[in-house]
This record gives C-alpha cells, structure tokens and sequence, in this order.
C-alpha cells in the first residue's frame, strides 16, 4: 500500500542536441565518452554502440551524446564536444534532425525483443560491470558470441550493456558454452551476464541467471515468508526460486 507520494517536477529543456560520432573501436569511443563526462560539459545521455544497433550499419561503432538545457548552454556543450570529439580523430556524422530523433528511437528499442527494427533472431543480454570496464564488457559480449552479427550496446558512466546474439543455426548446447565463456570473462571483471529473451524453447534450455549469489539462502527464505506455498513465479528466478 502506498500511502503518500511526493513528485518533483522541472520544466522540459529549453534545447536538446544531439552529436553522433563515428569512431574506430571501443576504446576509442570510450576514451572519447570519457573525455565529455569531464566538465564543464554535462550530457544527459551517453551511450557506446555497435553502428546497426544504432541504426547506422555502415559505422563501426558510434558515440551517441544528448545535451539538453538552456539553448545557449547546450550549443556551448556542444560546440566544446566537437572540439574534444576531433582532437581524439573523432567527427560528428550528418544526420540531420530526423536522424538524430531515429538514433536515439533505435538506442532505447535496442534491448526489446517486441521491436522488429533489428534483423534476424537471436538472444538478449543484459551485462554490467564497474564503469571503467566498459570497453572490457563491450569487447566480451562481442568476442564471445556464438555466431557473427552480433549487436551491443553500453551506457557510458554507467557500466551497463546489453546484447543481441544473433544465434544463427548454432546448437543449445554451444550458445549455453558461449554463455558460460563470457560470464567467466565478465566476473574477473567483477560483473554478470543475464539472458533477458530468447526465442522459442531455448530460454528453457539456456540458465538464464548464471551462478547463484551468495545471499541464495537470504533471498529463498524471504521468498518462503512471503510466498509461503510458492505460487508466485515459481522457479523463474536465480536458483530456482
């Protein structure tokens, strides 16, 4: 029951622009993301993606930065990205409005297995890690993926990603070898992978969760508190639960 709530609301933003920029790897757009997350410039969004799954297939991998806020504040940020963006050999793609406004639709459908933007069928990942392993985790979800065509995308300043592995005709048993691969990459890295959709009767097939956390026994005495006769969900969560 919710008793009360309480909302703080602000004003839509006088201005956003939006800067994509075409860069040679993932490293590259992660030095260059880093280099906009230093002040004076302010993105309200930063996001490190494969070119298709950032609608642009024929680039390798993009940064795709939002600033929004006063008009002449944000054309200022702006301005000052493009000069970092090309002292890092990086420029700004011409897109257009409509272009910009595709991006961003493109970016925030990227992890929904509803849209039918993203060719082929395949499996969703949703990965994390310490911000400053992005490219790490961007680079494992890539490397390590059954089959080619695969698709990422990370949120700089964040450490969190996710994936669509195209599977092709690959069977179960690798996509699950596939799977384990890049969980143990990802845990040196002191993060996780979770299988978020796949088609058919291969999420049955897939452990979906990975190793279970050490607050298993915690976390199934909570559940047998509040869910005394194991109705609720049974056994769609980590060991079992």
């Amino acid at each position: 029951m919710i008793a009360s709530a309480t909302f703080k609301v602000a004003p839509l933003p006088e201005r956003i622009d939006t800067l994509v920029f075409a860069c040679a790897s993932y490293a590259d757009a992660c030095a260059l993301a880093g280099r906009l997350r230093d002040r004076p410039l302010a993105p309200a969004s930063l996001v490190v993606a494969d070119g298709g799954a950032a609608g642009l297939p024929d680039t390798r991998v993009v940064l795709a930065a939002r600033f929004a806020g006063i008009a002449a504040a944000v054309e200022r940020q702006a301005q000052a990205a493009v000069a970092a963006a090309r002292a890092h050999g990086a420029s700004p793609a011409e897109l257009g409005a409509a272009g910009h406004e595709r991006v961003w639709r493109r970016l925030a459908g990227f992890a929904d297995p509803a849209r039918g933007e993203l060719p082929g069928e395949g499996i969703i990942i949703r990965a994390g890690a310490p911000p400053a392993a992005l490219t790490d985790l961007l680079g494992a979800l890539a490397g390590f993926a059954p089959e080619a065509g695969t698709l990422a995308a990370g949120e700089a300043g964040v450490g969190a990603a996710h994936a669509r592995w195209s599977i092709g005709a690959a069977e179960p048993g690798r996509i699950a070898a596939a799977l384990a691969q890049l969980r143990a990459a990802l845990a040196q890295l002191g993060g996780y992978a979770v299988v978020e959709a796949a088609p058919g009767q291969l999420g049955a097939q897939l452990d979906r969760w990975g190793s279970p956390p050490p607050t298993l026994t915690l976390m199934r005495g909570l559940k047998a508190q509040w869910d005394p006769q194991g109705i609720l969900n049974r056994g769609r969560y980590v060991g079992g639960i």
